[in-house]
């Protein structure tokens, strides 16, 4: 009797207390949970934005090393020049080589790419062929948050220019039909918020 006498169950404030205290470790436990859900989601957003410019970065270098050593004869579609630094849309605007046609298509070998930023932010990039009719562009999206694609011309003189073509040199002699000048090599950079900047110069001979 006597044990049974002097045991008790919980009174109503330690059971209060008891449930404010389970209260307590669980929202800190939520709390610790969602902060690392927060933490590994932006972790994971970087990764994919540092390989979206990575690529992008990759395919800006390819264009660029696949534009004619020197010359281009002028034929429609690709009046333009080979290397617009100040096209009419876009950031830049090239006539590329180098593509390859494993199946055979009846397509030119020679492709007209723009590289825009769209929307304020959007990196892409647009690629079409000689003799595609009225295709339109394939356009495909590279990175986005980059706010800043900047490139700059190097001549055969040395002397960057930040636009291309270059206006004439003083006394310079003009230049056979047909013919165009291709820099000796390009520097770009790209401004991403949120990874900073990227800058390459790629030799194009």
């Amino acid at each position: 009797m006597n044990s049974i006498a002097g045991a008790r169950g919980f009174t109503l404030l330690e059971a209060l207390l008891a449930l404010a205290i389970v209260a307590l470790l669980g929202t800190g436990a939520y709390g610790l949970l969602s902060a690392t859900a927060r933490f590994e989601d932006g972790a994971l957003a970087r990764q994919r934005a540092v390989a979206s410019l990575a690529r992008a970065v990759r395919l800006l270098e390819e264009d660029l090393a696949a534009l004619p050593a020197r010359w281009l004869l002028r034929e429609d579609p690709f009046a333009d020049p080979v290397l617009d630094g100040t096209p009419p849309r876009g950031v830049l605007a090239l006539t590329r080589g180098g593509v390859g046609n494993p199946l055979g298509r009846a397509r030119s070998s020679l492709q007209r790419v723009v590289w825009e930023i769209e929307d304020g932010n959007v990196l892409t990039r647009h690629a079409a062929f000689a003799g595609a009719g009225a295709q339109a562009a394939v356009r495909r999206v590279l990175a986005e948050e980059v706010e800043e694609l900047v490139l700059r011309y190097l001549d055969e003189r040395g002397t960057w220019h930040e636009t291309w073509p270059p206006p004439p040199a003083s006394g310079e002699r003009p230049r056979m039909p047909g013919y165009e000048r291709v820099p000796v090599a390009v520097e770009f950079r790209l401004v991403h918020a949120a990874i900073g900047e990227v800058t390459r110069v790629v030799a194009l001979r």
